[in-house]
């Protein structure tokens, strides 16, 4: 009996030492950046080595729980971002910070790449780098004793894959490497390396962001009662400890400070019960009225219209309103401007998304047996989509200015993130004043009619928004 177990575990050993090896060729981060351009080639370098450490710090369980547990802190929708230059003092493992956990896991490549002050570079150039649990995952378990994840680099610049198509590239501590091309869904369980989609870093003296983008440029609506604002602004934000004029600020916590400044609690409506003319706005006080922005929602196609791709690590879906006084495409005079910036994708829909998986261990040339989560299917129940509806309040304005002209809106969908362009229009639509982003995408033009019903549920395309006075 026991000459037949020996003979067994010989067998079973034999077996394990002889499964096929699967071919593998390791990447430097040199090799991937050889055809970026010179001028984005040391950022996106940088973002590489640090989704790199992050990967190498994920070998150890404690630094596992410790994302884990930040990334839901306080949330009950969707995961935290966590700005390493304001978490970099964190204890993570004992009395070690998660700054020296980083620094101490750069490997050789990364140190002759940008140095052994590596970490001290990243916090002074590359200061609103974040790590993202992808909030598709929020449902998910994360067994961190089972596994480590891949950790994608979002570069400023993406790579391409060999088909020459937008990808991004991404680390494992076992030295497994992995590139998502942006067309397809990630197959495995991911955390993103990326610039920060909720925050800005904002200099106090010059009312700018480290990009040069003047806060009215990131939350237009703020200007209108700047001086009380700016009064209080300084008292949501976290000091950057490189600059003691720069603090960083969340978007939506701008977007909230300013909604409960300029917002009235309680807007009073008129009395049209009686009203017997064409346009219900000459049967009363026109300067009495107030015109307000109740509520919008998005088609829910149009936040995951996306779905097919690794751009679902795209978190956040800001939207700019401008409404002004125009004739054609001349402008004559803007009413309002307005942000929904720094709101989830959770916010505007339900995804309801299942996903499929199994731990799965591959052994590869040169770096041994890889143990990861594979993400067998995803399942976008398009049928239980459901949109929501969000509920602004936002006073457009007071009375109607321009008599029975009507008003102008233009809807826009952007993001702002490593690399910043000055757009002045797109799709034929000029805009009333420049967009300072990465991206622009147009949801339409409409015209907001002085002769509208007191509660008007304007349809634009892809959007849908209620208008009361």
């Amino acid at each position: 009996m026991k000459s037949i177990l020996v003979i067994t575990l010989l067998m079973f050993t034999l077996v394990s030492c002889n499964k096929e090896k699967i071919p593998f060729t390791q990447k430097s981060i040199n090799s991937l950046t050889s055809e970026v351009n010179e001028e984005n080639k040391y950022l996106t370098q940088l973002r590489l080595s640090f989704a790199k450490v992050v990967a190498n710090a994920f070998e150890d369980i404690e630094f596992r729980e410790y994302i884990n547990k930040v990334s839901r802190e306080n949330t009950d929708s969707f995961f935290n971002e966590i700005v390493f230059a304001i978490h970099k003092d964190d204890k993570v493992i004992g009395d070690k910070s998660l700054k020296t956990i980083l620094e101490e896991a750069a490997d050789k490549e990364i140190k002759s790449l940008l140095g052994a002050n590596f970490i001290d570079r990243v916090l002074k150039d590359d200061p609103l780098v974040v790590i993202k649990i992808p909030d598709i995952f929020y449902d998910f378990d994360w067994d961190v004793e089972q596994y480590a994840p891949l950790v994608l680099s979002k570069t400023p610049i993406p790579l391409s894959d060999d088909n020459n198509f937008f990808s991004y590239f991404a680390f494992h501590y076992s030295g497994f490497q992995k590139i998502f091309s942006n067309h397809l869904l990630p197959n495995y369980f991911t955390i993103v390396i990326k610039y920060s989609e909720d925050y800005i870093l904002y200099n106090k003296n010059t009312e700018r962001s480290e990009k040069n983008i003047h806060i009215f440029d990131i939350v237009h609506q703020v200007k209108r009662k700047w001086e009380t604002i700016n009064s209080k602004i300084h008292n949501i934000g976290v000091p950057y400890f490189l600059d003691k004029n720069m603090i960083f600020l969340k978007k939506r916590d701008i977007f909230n400070l300013a909604a409960n400044i300029i917002e009235p609690h309680l807007f009073t409506y008129g009395d049209f019960s009686n009203c017997n003319k064409p346009c219900y706005r000459d049967c009363t006080n026109l300067d009495s009225l107030y015109n307000v922005l109740d509520w919008i929602s998005l088609n829910s196609l149009i936040i995951d219209q996306d779905s097919k791709g690794s751009i679902l690590f795209k978190e956040n879906y800001s939207l700019l309103f401008f409404i002004s006084i125009a004739n054609g495409n001349i402008y004559k005079k803007i009413i309002d401007m307005y942000d929904l910036s720094g709101f989830r994708k959770t916010e505007f829909v339900d995804r309801n998304l299942d996903i499929d998986y199994e731990i799965t261990e591959e052994t590869y040339e040169n770096i041994g047996e890889v143990k990861l989560l594979n993400l067998k299917s995803y399942e976008f129940n398009y049928k239980r989509f459901k949109s929501k509806k969000i509920v602004l309040n936002h006073l457009i304005e007071k009375g109607w200015q321009g008599g029975y002209i009507n008003h102008d809106l233009i809807a826009l969908h952007y993001n702002q993130e490593d690399l910043i362009s000055i757009y002045s229009g797109i799709d034929n639509t000029i805009f009333p004043i420049p967009v300072y982003a990465t991206g622009v995408y147009s949801l339409g033009r409409t015209g907001l009619s002085y002769c509208s019903k007191p509660n008007t549920n304007y349809h634009l395309g892809v959007i849908d928004f209620v208008v009361k006075y």
